[in-house]
């Protein structure tokens, strides 16, 4: 892993992350891409999850369908007009995070099955 990519956010996002990591990649056959200079993503066939560090926290872009995943505890953002390839993000800043995090991101892996 990319220690420049921790490196730029909080200490209690930086603990959320790594914690949420090890979350998905206990997930049957994920593969992690970190040689990208701004973003960590997740990988099946396809990418479904992309971590985009900042200073207050990380910004979790994630797959999903057309209507947003309803998870309570956390706030998604419709980014589709941005044409980034995930059409929903989110935030990690703590660990009180991680788990409703994890909930949305289960589905996106599953879609990429």
């Amino acid at each position: 892993m990319r220690i420049y990519n921790l490196a730029k956010t909080s200490e209690g996002a930086r603990t959320a992350f790594l914690d949420l990591r090890d979350r998905i990649l206990a997930l049957d056959g994920v593969e992690e891409r970190v040689n990208q200079k701004v973003q960590i993503t997740y990988r099946t066939t396809k990418s479904f999850v992309a971590f985009d560090f900042k200073k207050a926290g990380v910004n979790v872009q994630f797959k999903g369908g057309e209507v947003a995943p309803n998870v309570k505890g956390i706030e998604i953002k419709d980014i589709r007009s941005y044409q980034w390839g995930y059409p929903w993000m989110c935030h990690l800043q703590s660990s009180d995070d991680v788990d409703p995090v994890f909930e949305v991101v289960k589905p996106a892996y599953a879609l990429e099955q």
